[in-house]
């Protein structure tokens, strides 16, 4: 397990703090994805993998912190995958999505779908380089 310290403890904290209010605000967390056509759910799952892979990087963490209602309403399905990873595997599919953010790049949103065919939040990154070509 991860144990945040330094900058990526303040991304962390940062993103926590982020899916924290978000989810506040509403009476369920659910933000409805123009291109799945559905609702994507945000779980106490998603809020403990969403800052252990978004404070990786600080592209991620600036993509969820400014623009993660954005990335989840209108980010466009580009595959679906097989789970592969240890904390994916509760899922029975994964749907990768992909949202072009105009002056910050390309962020992938990842979706799992769960054994009673809901999806789900999973995680939300964007890769360094994208940040620097955007």
């Amino acid at each position: 397990m991860f144990y945040p310290t330094s900058k990526r403890s303040q991304r962390w904290d940062a993103i926590q703090e982020t899916i924290g209010a978000w989810v506040e605000s509403r009476p369920e967390p659910k933000v409805w994805n123009n291109s799945l056509r559905s609702h994507i759910y945000v779980s106490s799952k998603t809020r403990r993998e969403l800052p252990y892979w978004g404070s990786k990087n600080p592209q991620s963490t600036e993509a969820i912190c400014k623009h993660f209602n954005e990335i989840m309403r209108f980010a466009v399905k580009k595959e679906e995958v097989q789970p592969h990873s240890g904390a994916g595997k509760h899922f029975t599919k994964l749907i990768i999505l992909e949202r072009k953010i105009e002056g910050f790049g390309t962020a992938k949103l990842t979706v799992g779908v769960n054994q009673e065919g809901r999806l789900m939040n999973y995680c939300i990154t964007v890769p360094p380089a994208e940040m620097a070509m955007a």
